[in-house]
């Protein structure tokens, strides 16, 4: 959103997955639980065991559970490691510890941007009324959102395919 603000002749449009310019504290507070953190586990297939206790995924199966577990960390003799830099969690952490930011203004500066929202009908970070108030203040927008999904759907959904097509198609 700041890049459509600031810079928008870079974009061609924007694509936001289960994020916006209100975010719910309470995703928040588990995502300051594990940024810039080394998952728990040696493994990959112990991690994905972890992961598939994530609240909000329905009928996500293990092969899908054990994909995210490799994207989301490296295996290495000495347990598993993040794959991006760990003080991610200081920049994180003060975000966090600052008093929430008004972001509807930078929102509302992507009007006439192709743009699109796809949201996790179970998210605890965006949640159905912020996604509703970008509905009603972007009613061209894009929207899919997906069942059986919590922060942040995987992109493989059928809602979720179909939301990027449309938006690509858009874009061309």
């Amino acid at each position: 959103m700041v890049l459509g603000a600031t810079a928008r002749d870079r974009l061609l449009g924007l694509c936001l997955n289960d994020v916006g310019p209100e975010i719910n504290r309470a995703g928040l507070d588990r995502i300051v639980d594990y940024v810039g953190r080394n998952p728990a586990g040696t493994t990959h297939a112990g991690f994905a065991a972890l992961l598939a206790q994530s609240p909000g995924f329905d009928g996500v199966p293990e092969t899908r559970w054990l994909a995210e577990a490799r994207k989301l960390a490296i295996e290495t003799p000495e347990g598993l490691r993040i794959p991006y830099d760990p003080a991610l969690r200081d920049a994180v952490l003060a975000a966090y510890a600052a008093p929430p930011a008004d972001l509807w203004p930078l929102f509302d500066a992507l009007a006439g941007l192709p743009l699109a929202l796809i949201r996790g009908a179970n998210s605890d970070l965006l949640t159905a009324p912020a996604a509703a108030e970008m509905r009603r203040r972007r009613p061209d927008m894009i929207f899919a959102e997906v069942p059986g999904r919590a922060h942040i759907p995987f992109l493989d959904e059928p809602p979720s395919i179909a939301a990027v097509r449309s938006f690509l198609k858009v874009l061309s």
